[in-house]
């Protein structure tokens, strides 16, 4: 009763839905989690028996803005993910994701619940990774190179110096950028399983597995160093195979979103080869800098991978895929029967339903703001939203608009002409080319 009334008394907030199993939410430890997303985002609750399929006609009625799925480490495998990707996408007709989600999971129920009570918002401005990183995103930050042994670059009050004969074994110095450093933001690509992460690509180095929920650096001398790093962060896996697969509870994801602090994680529950749906994410975020959370350049890649696949092949969005992969193998032979070249359409199809997002969707985590290229703002007209997109210098843009409200059925009403992709809360113009100074709108209704 308490529960409810306190939902009751919540705050206005954006229309967020909640999605868990029946066994989940039984669980009172789990339940905790679901109560907290419930009472802090006004959220309303839908839960399922066997598939999520079965809430498709609930949430399509609802629409709501954002969607959380809350999953224990046995539900959510692979197929899990690939089944929220193709759940989110069928909820109006566009083959585009109708609500901005995520997936709540955790070693534990307490692991999940310090990603649903994550409330305050970052702004970022410490980057480390084990791969090159563009430190002109951060204040400070530190890379070490994956393909060097030794190298490693630092950023710091404002200076930028490069190192040749570092440690050839980083581990260490590794695991110090989460424990010392306090890195809030972490890349990696590389070798990985759903076990481990190699820092080293082509050269011998340490390892990064996992044990009880926890991080640890395993250096070449059979040394661990555990990661111990409360501060919230957000993991862009950008190039790693399988990192993101929550096989179990001893997978590397549940090990960081528990000991690593990070509260919101992309990365693939696959090997990777064509790479769009991690390193993607990244152009997206560091491309346009501070404009969109870590959860919006998520699906803004998504919503781009989805159009680049429909330009080439109009029914490949929607293509169902049963048995991964050899329905996609299946489909790149057809294509090779017919003497066409299917690597960006079989790569695009391949990266479409494997890339997690991990934490709560709405939970905002972005770079600090910079001047970009253009200025974008929407706004309300009567019942109709305007985005106005201006330029400080001439550009050729992707230009991402996440809208405040869902729209049931979104139309163009004005700037047309700028062939804008339309769904259900957000506009997308793949490809704008303004001269310096000027100012476009498209206005939508639905």
């Amino acid at each position: 009763m308490l529960w409810l009334l306190a939902l009751l008394l919540a705050p206005a907030a954006p229309d967020y839905a909640i999605v868990v199993s029946r066994a989940t939410d039984a669980d009172p430890a789990w339940h905790q989690v679901v109560a907290a997303l419930g009472v802090e985002r006004a959220a309303r609750i839908y839960t399922y028996d066997q598939e999520l399929g079965d809430l498709r006609r609930s949430l399509a009625e609802r629409l709501p803005r954002y969607t959380c799925f809350v999953a224990r480490p046995e539900e959510a495998g692979r197929s899990y993910v690939a089944a929220v990707h193709r759940l989110v996408a069928s909820l109006n007709d566009d083959p585009y994701p109708d609500t901005q989600w995520g997936i709540v999971t955790g070693y534990t129920p307490a692991a999940a619940l310090r990603l649903a009570q994550t409330r305050e918002p970052l702004t970022i401005t410490r980057g480390a990774a084990g791969t090159p990183l563009n430190l002109d995103a951060f204040a400070e930050g530190c890379w070490y190179d994956e393909g060097k042994a030794g190298h490693s670059v630092r950023k710091s009050n404002g200076r930028v110096t490069a190192t040749a004969d570092g440690p050839a074994d980083s581990t260490a110095a590794l695991v110090g950028l989460f424990n010392d450093y306090q890195t809030q933001f972490w890349m990696t690509s590389g070798h990985a399983t759903e076990r481990d992460w190699q820092p080293g690509y082509n050269y011998p180095n340490g390892q990064f597995r996992c044990r009880d929920g926890v991080v640890i650096g395993l250096d070449r001398q059979r040394r661990e160093y555990p990661v111990n790093s409360p501060n919230p962060k957000v993991y862009l896996a950008a190039g790693n195979c399988l990192i993101g697969h929550v096989d179990s509870r001893e997978a590397m994801a549940l090990a960081f979103l528990n000991s690593a602090g990070v509260r919101q994680m992309v990365g693939y529950t696959v090997v990777t080869w064509f790479g769009r749906g991690g390193w993607g994410v990244g152009d997206w975020w560091f491309g346009q800098a501070g404009r969109h959370s870590f959860s919006e350049c998520y699906m803004a890649n998504q919503v781009a991978l989805l159009d680049d696949l429909r330009r080439l092949d109009p029914t490949a969005p929607t293509r169902p895929i049963r048995d991964w992969p050899q329905d996609i193998n299946a489909f790149a032979q057809q294509m090779a029967v017919r003497g066409e070249k299917p690597r960006e359409q079989v790569g695009l199809l391949w990266d479409r339903d494997t890339v997690a997002f991990y934490g709560d969707p709405a939970w905002s985590a972005r770079l600090a703001p910079r001047e970009l290229p253009w200025e974008q703002t929407v706004r309300p007209d009567g019942d109709d939203l305007v985005l106005t997109v201006t330029t400080r210098a001439a550009t050729k843009a992707r230009v991402f608009a996440p809208l405040p409200r869902t729209l049931r059925e979104p139309q163009v009403v004005a700037g047309a002409e700028l062939h804008p992709v339309l769904g259900a809360w957000f506009v997308y113009l793949p490809e704008l080319q303004m001269a310096a100074g000027q100012t476009v709108t498209v206005q939508v209704r639905g």
